[in-house]
């Protein structure tokens, strides 16, 4: 008896409630999404330019300190290359850069106690009595000392870049 009762009366009453409610709750889904979507958009465009500026400058940062330690081995080599035997790097990492940086110091530092200057070796050169022709593997004069162009009756402006065999006389 009381299931027809419930069916015509109840049920209707009760699936009415369910459909306003259903229907307030949609609209409270939507309103929240108009409220908050466009503040989660803008959340989402800040954090997305946040972080892409903090990778930015993170990787400046580390490029630069991969970078500093590798130009000063440069321009040191740069010097050695120059002549200036008593260059040295300032690096005290005990990775590889600073690992190729004490390997630098030590072939400099071997490099200074068993190379003689030019400066040096001209002196010896300018300063003997016999007479000493340096030539290049091409056969053009290298260095010739002040004996030789005293017998020979030329200039070093002369000499240096000819070819041998405009001094050397065949018999």
């Amino acid at each position: 008896p009381l299931e027809p009762h419930y069916r015509t009366n109840i049920q209707p009453v009760i699936k009415k409630y369910w459909e306003k409610k259903q229907e307030e709750r949609e609209q409270q889904i939507v309103e929240i999404i108009h409220k908050f979507i466009p503040d989660a958009s803008l959340i989402i465009l800040v954090s997305t330019a946040l972080t892409l500026t903090s990778i930015l400058v993170l990787g400046l940062w580390v490029s630069n300190s991969l970078s500093r330690p590798l130009r000063q081995l440069t321009d040191a080599a740069s010097e050695i290359g120059k002549g200036q035997l008593k260059t040295r790097i300032d690096i005290q990492t005990s990775d590889e850069v600073g690992i190729l940086a004490n390997a630098f110091n030590r072939m400099a530092k071997d490099l200074s106690r068993t190379t003689v200057s030019k400066t040096y070796v001209d002196n010896i050169i300018e300063s003997m009595q016999d007479t000493l022709i340096v030539i290049n593997p091409d056969t053009t004069i290298r260095t010739i000392n002040q004996a030789a162009l005293d017998l020979l009756g030329y200039s070093a402006r002369e000499l240096i870049g000819k070819p041998i065999s405009d001094i050397l006389f065949e018999e």
